[in-house]
């Protein structure tokens, strides 16, 4: 019985790896979340696609939507790494691409 209930899991919507869902949240048919999280009351409607982002509580995600934050990891293999933070605009006065965060309705 587990072993069904896992791959009817596996058919409707794919996570990981690194994604946290909050309690209440609704992921619809067709759905790809990774490297996000998704806090209580959210819902992700069908097809959409979650990358490198926090999805705020109650907010919703429309269908076929695409959320794209930008990693921003420090590099493990250096003996002091840190959080390098970019200004927000480059010297174009174009907006530098950082991470992700929904508040409400998108």
């Amino acid at each position: 019985m587990l072993i069904l209930v896992w791959v009817i899991f596996l058919i409707y919507f794919q996570l990981g790896p690194n994604v946290s869902i909050g309690a209440g949240a609704v992921i619809g048919p067709g759905v790809r979340i990774r490297e996000s999280i998704v806090l209580s009351g959210a819902t992700i409607l069908d097809h959409s696609l979650v990358l490198y982002s926090i999805v705020g509580r109650g907010s919703q995600v429309g269908e076929w939507t695409r959320v794209e934050g930008t990693p921003c990891d420090p590099n493990p293999n250096k003996p002091f790494a840190k959080m390098e933070n970019p200004p927000l605009f480059n010297c174009d006065g174009r907006l530098n691409p950082s991470i992700t965060i929904l508040g409400e309705m998108l």
